[in-house]
């Protein structure tokens, strides 16, 4: 998968996904995992995510995803996709796998374009905001 595959009209959705990446999104260091994941208190905006993946990266059977509630000590609600496809097109915009504290980047394609950065600092706003 390549930026390029995203059809336009989806873009700025794309954008989005990728300021909710930059605050509660992880890519594994040790397995093929993109993840997002909030408290279970805001379970809402968890489902309106998932509807941006979705709608973006085509889940109709394309790729494996599971919906994790861990309740207790971290009482969150993950979205957890298990793609090498996905983790290296996230790679390939400029998130690194692992921990993403001190390299927390604006993928390029959102620099350009102001209506993309919007998006994007929604997505950031809604997560770390």
């Amino acid at each position: 998968m390549q930026l390029s595959d995203i059809p336009p009209e989806k873009l700025p959705e794309f954008a989005e996904i990728c300021g909710i990446h930059a605050g509660d999104g992880w890519m594994s260091s040790y397995n093929t995992e993109v993840g997002y994941g909030t408290s279970v208190k805001e379970e809402q905006y968890f489902d309106h995510v998932f509807g941006l993946y979705d709608d973006v990266l085509d889940f109709d059977g394309t790729y494996q995803y599971r919906i994790v509630k861990r309740i207790g000590k971290y009482n969150c609600v993950e979205l957890r996709i298990a793609s090498k496809e996905i983790q290296e097109f996230f790679q390939s915009v400029g998130f690194p796998r692992g921990s993403k504290c001190s390299t927390v980047v604006v993928p390029d394609f959102i620099q350009t374009n102001v209506h993309f950065m919007k998006s994007f600092l929604r997505g950031a706003f809604d997560t770390d905001g």
